[in-house]
């Protein structure tokens, strides 16, 4: 008997409300999905509802849907390398930032260099 749990496949726009969910508390309304994701609560909803069918999440009440189980497992891997790409990019702006500086640092002390030099002439 296999008691791995079953892969479930989720489109980007559900990963991101399981990912919201998860960084959230796990539980929200669906006005408050569709602000959080700039869509309408009609989409945010039949999103909701599939992956309600998909076991990720249920309804809480009508207007309400929270993590399952499996919507949290989902969620806390969708946050966790949103998070890792991120922390990644801030580490590329930071090292470009730096090299942008040293060649600033290197023109100016270049130009205090030439200007000191027509100084002592």
């Amino acid at each position: 008997l296999d008691h791995r749990p079953h892969r479930v496949s989720v489109q980007p726009s559900e990963r991101e409300i399981l990912e919201i969910l998860q960084d959230e508390g796990g539980v929200m309304g669906k006005s408050q999905l569709a602000r959080f994701m700039g869509v309408t609560s009609v989409y945010a909803e039949s999103l909701c509802r599939k992956l309600t069918d998909k076991g990720c999440l249920e309804e809480v009440d009508i207007k309400t849907f929270a993590l399952t189980p499996v919507g949290e497992a989902i969620g806390r891997a969708a946050l966790a390398k949103t998070k890792a790409k991120e922390q990644k990019q801030r580490a590329s702006q930071d090292k470009r930032k730096k090299k942008v500086q040293a060649v600033r640092d290197a023109a100016r002390a270049e130009m205090q260099a030439m200007a000191d030099g027509e100084e002592t002439q």
